[in-house]
């Protein structure tokens, strides 16, 4: 990964990173539980939403972090 040569790429770099962390959670919590369920079924399904909501807490959590390391 790229140094950011200027703060202004250093910030952007950050909102990508958080705004990814975001879209990535948001699409999970609906993506999981249809992969899951077509590759195991029923039991498949409630395995997907749990890592769905998982991701939903996790994921904007790291895009965050992320975040801040390139704004910084």
């Amino acid at each position: 990964m790229k140094k950011p040569k200027t703060v202004l790429q250093g910030l952007g770099k950050g909102g990508k990173a958080i705004f990814h962390g975001f879209k990535q959670g948001l699409t999970g919590i609906f993506m999981q539980p249809y992969k899951s369920a077509k590759k195991e079924g029923a039991l498949g399904f409630f395995k997907g939403v749990a890592k769905g909501v998982a991701g939903v807490v996790i994921s904007p959590v790291t895009g965050l972090i992320e975040g801040v390391s390139n704004a910084t």
